[in-house]
């Protein structure tokens, strides 16, 4: 399996990515790095970020904050699962 190499949010609304954020945690509560979230340019209601921390096998967790153009604030959180591969000796 490859590792996921970023995390796009789609909101229902178009969101002010410069008010919002995003942060991903090991299940052990250690921050993996990520770029800055950035609009995706053919879609003011999606936000990307590029994960450029270094994914063990394991559960993750994205917590997001957003504002909407609107001045309307949110905040969720997800999980997923990552099993890297196993490399024959």
């Amino acid at each position: 399996m490859t590792a996921p190499r970023e995390i796009r949010l789609t909101f229902s609304g178009n969101i002010d990515v410069t008010k919002a954020s995003l942060e991903l945690a090991a299940a052990d509560g250690k921050t993996v790095t990520l770029d800055s979230l950035r609009a995706v340019v053919d879609s003011p209601k999606v936000s990307v970020a590029k994960i450029t921390g270094k994914l063990a096998s394991g559960t993750y967790t994205a917590k997001w904050n957003a504002v909407a153009a609107d001045g309307a604030k949110g905040n969720g959180d997800f999980s997923f699962m990552y099993m890297a591969s196993m490399k024959p000796e």
